[in-house]
């Protein structure tokens, strides 16, 4: 038989004579090297685990890792077998022989001797069919599609990518192409190193050196290897949509870019050194021109605009530095470990994250409610082994020590505002565009400032404007991903800081000295922070659906789009708003109309709201449903703890009452979930306004389209979404939670009236401080016109007046936020005008408007 000739599949040999077998066990030279000891330091996560068994029962099943090395086969042999999943029966390029107990290498050396002198030496697996016939049978297989950088494609006859290939020509089933990468170094490299030493020492971020591999394996203060499954190729679709005689050498190609994306979802691309990046960004044509723009608009010399560029750039941009990294990362374990119980992530958020990594550039667009978000997500995203992203920061956060370590883990600063700041504008949009053109994920925060009532806030464009401006200038197979990512946290470290402000005080301007202050929080415990991811934005994919090119726009249509790209982030953000055991507490107590309740009260009423909830497909945390009652029980004794709520014992068990000044706290946890409630509070109050008698949805729509307009700066709907959709949507959800049934002719009658009430004052506090604003507004700008700040800080000092008369009953109405947006919304519909920075009143339209917020809430109980 010859080396070549092709074998039936009832007389095929033993993997084992081709000497490329994974193994099941291994021997003396494996053991004597200390691999059984230190090859468990190669980390293999869930995700990958459950990725290789889905694969497994699709169908056959090919590895392919791109280089040769006998390093990463052992190792990847090892995982297999620790996690009992299925290994290779033929490698290439690459022999197992010797790390075989020295029982079956005996028996195999005597059986090749005994078929040398047979003269029946073994055929070659590719030339025979073996491997075809391998594949056919379902048998997994791993193929290394490189040698070393250099290799150019293989000959036909020894590309074991043909064999697999000819075996799916004759298959029905499909066979999966499963990319394999062992990441044995986890920062990226910068883009280039022009040291030979250190090239030999260490190797490349695609080919770290033998040194490199062993150091990671037997030094324990190395960081460990991760050994990571990406998204398996199908070649039965390939097939489908790929044809012509260059099949196979594409799909050499795309294997190569699946391999290399997934390195990517985990080291980033090449780290650009901030020299190289200076240069892009300022050494540019278009950015001359945008200078000598500037200079003659502002009558400047061009060097001195150009010398401007430089010193923003250094301003904004960051330092990527992977020893700040580590160093933030040991201390950020202590603050979410300690301070915080830790963070909860579902798997699906995370291959959320990682499917839209490896389709181009993610932008993650997080809610903003702390600053502990800005090390949130690098932290989550370390340890989920991904790529950390570079982070929008305010340049109030520039403050030396504290920039030199932000700019390290990747911050880059901008000023809160471009008026007037030509220069800065220009090199922040120029710095963002680079960093996107090179796949850097990035991280921003689309509402801005952090929210100070837990309700999200309204998008600021001046980011999301730069981002749609670098994708409508990128090139044509570059994707920029927008995810919307909401942190819900069952409690904000700053609530006292916010509670001060929202009282009126001014917030202090971030120091070295606040930082100092501010260690008070590690002796503090604020519970577990969610974080869940929507599904991503493709902003290519919303250009394309704009009426024309982006460039060819009028300035204010853009600025149209781009508020109703804002409102769609925004809103996404929000239907992912985790509900938690304090929040469900909070929505409780904040929507009950007296001062106090019973455990057997708060617990029926929980329970209606978590139904409701579950009917708006909230999310919850989970021990809401693995422990419901228990779980509130403590989160009553939390609030006590905390001076929430006084508790005290009554002739029908124990009571509960929410502290007055604190309910403004206990408002924020509240507010966290506020969008799933709004369209049925609005709509009840619509329908508490048309006094008795059915119900139809007609006559709602005009009273919930004021409401809306008028809330406009505290709730954030989508923005396809009409007065009309609301109500219906409100309508069906009324009737869930039993306070409506549907009657003939599509109308509707109330069932419960305490239902519908209680669904109505969860935006009390928002009725009231309008309300108040209005009728303030009357008096006090009268006599005397302010200043927007000045006239709400004048009513917040009668806050104590306005509760004693029992003009508010809701403290938390009486918020600066809330009013300053009041007063804001009465300027935009003419109630309001400002002269000369100062406000005035114009009646009747301000008289009107408080009228009308009185009828929509006029008769209903204080508490």
């Amino acid at each position: 038989m010859t080396d070549d000739a092709p074998l039936s599949p009832r007389v095929q040999p033993n993997p084992a004579s081709f000497r490329a077998p994974m193994l099941r066990r291994f021997g003396w030279l494996y053991h004597l090297m200390g691999f059984s000891a230190v090859m468990d330091r190669v980390r293999i996560e869930e995700h990958s685990v459950e990725r290789l068994r889905r694969v497994s029962e699709r169908g056959p099943m090919v590895y392919v890792l791109l280089y040769r090395s006998t390093i990463d086969l052992l190792a990847f042999n090892t995982v297999l077998n620790r996690r009992r999943l299925p290994r290779a029966l033929w490698t290439n390029g690459r022999s197992t022989f010797y790390w075989q107990p020295i029982k079956d290498a005996w028996q195999g050396v005597f059986h090749r001797i005994g078929r040398a002198f047979s003269a029946r030496r073994y055929p070659d697996a590719l030339a025979s069919g073996w491997l075809k016939e391998a594949v056919m049978d379902r048998d997994p297989i791993a193929i290394f599609l490189k040698r070393n950088p250099a290799d150019n494609v293989p000959p036909e006859d020894k590309d074991p990518l043909r064999a697999v290939f000819e075996a799916q020509q004759e298959m029905k089933a499909p066979v999966q192409l499963v990319p394999v990468v062992i990441l044995w170094n986890r920062s990226s490299d910068t883009e280039t190193s022009g040291n030979p030493v250190r090239d030999f020492l260490l190797g490349s971020m695609e080919r770290p050196s033998l040194w490199r591999k062993l150091y990671k394996l037997y030094v324990p203060t190395a960081t460990k290897p991760i050994l990571q499954i990406g998204e398996p190729l199908d070649i039965r679709s390939y097939m489908e949509r790929v044809e012509g005689p260059k099949q196979l050498t594409y799909l050499r190609r795309m294997m190569r870019r699946y391999l290399r994306r997934e390195s990517r979802t985990v080291q980033g691309p090449a780290l650009l050194p901030r020299r190289v990046l200076k240069k892009l960004v300022l050494a540019n044509p278009p950015m001359r021109e945008r200078a000598q723009e500037i200079a003659d608009t502002t009558g400047r010399s061009l060097g001195n605009v150009l010398h401007k560029m430089e010193k923003e750039f250094d301003l904004i941009a960051a330092n990527f530095s992977w020893p700040i990294v580590n160093f933030l990362r040991r201390i950020t374990t202590v603050l979410w470990t300690r301070v915080y119980q830790g963070y909860d992530i579902r798997e699906e958020d995370l291959d959320r994250i990682r499917h839209t990594m490896r389709q181009g550039a993610v932008i993650l667009a997080p809610t903003h409610k702390s600053h502990f978000d800005y090390l949130l997500m690098s932290w989550l995203l370390y340890h989920a082994d991904l790529m950390i992203p570079h982070v929008v920061a305010g340049v109030n956060l520039a403050i030396w020590p504290v920039s030199i370590l932000l700019r390290g883990a990747g911050a880059f600063f901008i000023k809160r505002s471009f008026q007037g700041q030509e220069v800065h504008a220009a090199v922040y949009e120029r710095y963002l565009r680079e960093l996107l053109r090179h796949r850097y994920p990035v991280e921003f925060f689309v509402e801005g400032g952090r929210t100070r009532t837990g309700l999200l806030l309204r998008p600021k464009l001046g980011v999301l404007q730069m981002i749609a401006e670098a994708t409508a200038n990128s090139a044509p197979h570059q994707r920029n991903v927008l995810l919307p990512m909401n942190v819900s946290y069952e409690r904000v470290a700053e609530e006292g800081v916010y509670a001060t402000e929202l009282s009126g005080a001014e917030k202090e301007k971030e120091s070295v000295g606040q930082l100092i202050k501010a260690r008070k929080v590690l002796n503090s415990r604020f519970g577990k922070v969610y974080v869940r991811v929507a599904d991503g934005i493709d902003v290519g994919h919303w250009l394309e659906s704009l009426p024309g090119p982006w460039d060819d726009l009028p300035e204010a249509d853009r600025r149209e789009h781009l508020r109703t790209l804002g409102e769609r982030l925004v809103h996404a953000m929000g239907t992912q708003a985790v509900v938690m055991p304090t929040t469900l507490l909070a929505l409780t107590l904040l929507s009950h109309d007296r001062s106090a309740i019973t455990t057997d009260g708060i617990r029926i009423r929980a329970l209606h709201l978590q139904q409701f909830l579950d009917h708006k497909s909230a999310l919850f945390a989970r021990p809401l449903h693995e422990a419901w009652e228990q779980t509130l029980h403590e989160a009553l004794d939390k609030y006590a703890a905390e001076g929430l709520l006084k508790r005290f014992d009554g002739p029908e068990g124990r009571i509960w009452s929410v502290v007055d000044e604190k309910r403004v706290i206990m408002d924020y946890q509240k507010n966290q979930v506020m969008q799933f409630f709004m369209p049925a509070s609005l709509v009840s109050r619509a329908i508490q306004n048309q006094g008795d008698g059915l119900i139809v949805a007609d006559a709602l729509t005009d009273d919930v389209d004021f409401l809306l307009r008028t809330f406009s700066r505290d709730v954030v709907r989508h923005p396809d979404e009409t007065a009309a959709d609301l109500v219906a949507e409100g309508l069906v959800d009324l009737v869930a939670f039993g306070a409506l049934e549907a009657a003939d002719d599509g109308a509707y009658r109330v069932t419960d009236e305490e239902r519908l009430r209680e669904l109505g004052r969860m935006i009390s506090f928002l009725m009231q401080a309008y309300r108040l604003t209005a009728e303030e507004a009357s008096t006090l700008l009268a006599d005397k016109p302010m200043e927007l700040k000045a006239f709400s800080k004048s009513v917040l000092s009668r806050s104590s007046e306005y509760l004693s008369s029992h003009r508010i009953s809701r403290p938390e109405a009486l918020g600066s936020s809330y009013l300053s947006n009041a007063a804001k919304t009465l300027l935009a519909i003419g109630a309001l005008r400002e002269e000369s920075d100062k406000l005035r009143p114009i009646e009747p339209a301000l008289s009107e408007f408080a009228a009308r917020l009185r009828a929509l809430g006029g008769g209903w109980p204080a508490r």
